[in-house]
């Protein structure tokens, strides 16, 4: 696989869109018919499925730092000590750790730590330079995606 096919991948992971991807990857003559050869390709097709995969994954460990270290404790103790059941189905209880009831009846609740989360989110978190290069990566698809139109207009 040469670079461009393997550029290829990673656009089409981010964008889910084959022929956007063939455009940003530089395959600008035909990108429609290039974008169905490039995904014809068995190792194409792998690399495609793992990265969009891997940014999936991604994106729901993420998501889910963000509930923990953004949650409000209140509703889920409210709910718990709520007389009415249908109080607890609706309760978002994503950050409990952990129930107990001792055995003289008193509740312990465990809460995810969210100060390890807000750390973990900051390591995740992208660098400044990093937003740089996403800034200017997008640009460039930007550029491209107008110059694809004017060609289409004069066509």
């Amino acid at each position: 696989m040469n670079a461009k096919e393997k550029l290829f991948c990673e656009n089409l992971a981010v964008s889910q869109d084959a022929v956007k991807a063939a455009l940003l990857s530089g395959f600008t003559d035909q990108p429609e018919k290039t974008a169905a050869k490039l995904l014809e390709k068995p190792a194409i097709r792998r690399r495609c499925k793992r990265l969009i995969k891997n940014s999936t994954d991604t994106l729901d460990a993420i998501c889910g730092l963000y509930r923990i270290a953004f949650s409000n404790p209140t509703s889920a103790v409210c709910s718990l000590f709520s007389e009415d059941v249908t109080d607890l189905k609706n309760a978002d209880l994503f950050s409990v750790s952990e129930i107990k009831r001792g055995t003289n009846g008193a509740v312990e609740i465990k809460f995810f730590d969210k100060i390890r989360a807000l750390q973990t989110l900051a390591q995740l978190s992208p660098t400044e330079n990093e937003s740089k290069i996403k800034g200017f990566y997008e640009a460039i698809m930007l550029g491209a995606k107008s110059v694809s139109e004017n060609r289409s207009e004069e066509e």
